[in-house]
């Protein structure tokens, strides 16, 4: 989503991001930040599951700052700020750490989850980050060129782990394996070692696909439907060896999608943060009212 989703991804993020959790996205939001939706282990920025979640963490990209949820419903909090001018998109989860991917600047910040000031990591030569993951000390960035890298959590000279991927918005890590969005061409998901090399085709054909998360042997992942009458979007899963999607669900032009137990937590572009069973069925709204929500961990 440029915003990957960004404005003019917006027309693909709208956004997003990990990138989450799904930059593309912006077209149909007012934001990237697909991340990504984004992810983490677990978490959103695109997750591994585990234990039901307490609290998401949601990059909301129109007011420049992520802020936390009750995974049970409730009103958003504010965690972090003052991230207006570079727009957080992805988010990842680790402990009591929070990794912010901002599409607008290329940084990447870590936060308390009790709340503070975001702390810029020193990682170089980053270029319009949407998306990020997070599985133990190593971070996983994807940028809107299609390069892949990993970083210590600390910061520090970045590795490529891949180069060339179309337009990548989201990122997800399980074990040895990234799980990767991207929305150009016929719209895929891609697999990559954690230590590099060359990226797997899981599936194509799907419509501007952005955030993603992983649990077990399954991907999730959210797209957007564009028609004469608006934009809406589907939720999908599909084997993490590839294989043909299954949808969920519709929503509302959705972003980023984490994963934890048997819930799926998304993200919509009108604002709304709403739940599914991992099985599918009716969404149920859990938070409303943000700005150009985008990356989303838990």
């Amino acid at each position: 989503m440029k915003l990957h989703f960004r404005k003019e991804r917006r027309g693909c993020r709208r956004v997003v991001t990990a990138r989450v959790m799904g930059r593309a996205l912006a077209t149909a939001v007012t934001a990237p930040l697909v991340l990504a939706a984004t992810a983490v282990v677990p978490g959103a920025g695109p997750a591994v599951a585990g234990t039901s979640a307490d609290t998401l963490y949601i990059a909301e990209e129109g007011n420049g700052r992520v802020v936390s949820v009750p995974a049970a419903g409730g009103t958003p909090t504010t965690m972090a700020s003052g991230l207006n001018d570079h727009r957080p998109y992805g988010v990842a989860l680790s402990g009591t750490t929070v990794y912010i991917a901002e599409a607008g600047s290329g940084v990447i910040l870590s936060a308390p989850t009790s709340g503070g000031t975001a702390t810029p990591l020193n990682i170089p030569g980053l270029v319009d980050a949407v998306g990020i993951a997070v599985s133990g000390t190593t971070l996983y960035i994807i940028e809107s060129a299609g390069t892949v890298l990993s970083v210590p959590t600390s910061g520090g000279i970045p590795t490529t782990l891949a180069s060339g991927l179309p337009n990548p918005q989201g990122i997800a890590v399980s074990g040895t394996t990234l799980y990767i969005t991207g929305n150009a061409g016929g719209g895929s998901v891609t697999s990559l070692p954690t230590s590099g090399g060359i990226p797997t085709t899981l599936a194509t054909g799907l419509p501007n696909p952005a955030g993603i998360a992983v649990s077990e042997t399954t991907v999730y992942v959210t797209g957007r439907i564009d028609n004469v009458t608006g934009s809406t979007g589907t939720v999908v899963s599909l084997p993490t060896i590839g294989g043909p999607p299954i949808t969920l669900a519709t929503v509302n032009v959705p972003v980023g999608i984490a994963v934890s137990g048997t819930t799926l937590y998304i993200t919509e572009s009108s604002g709304n943060v709403v739940s599914l069973p991992t099985m599918g069925g009716a969404p149920t709204t859990i938070a409303t009212g943000l700005s150009g929500p985008a990356g989303i961990a838990v």
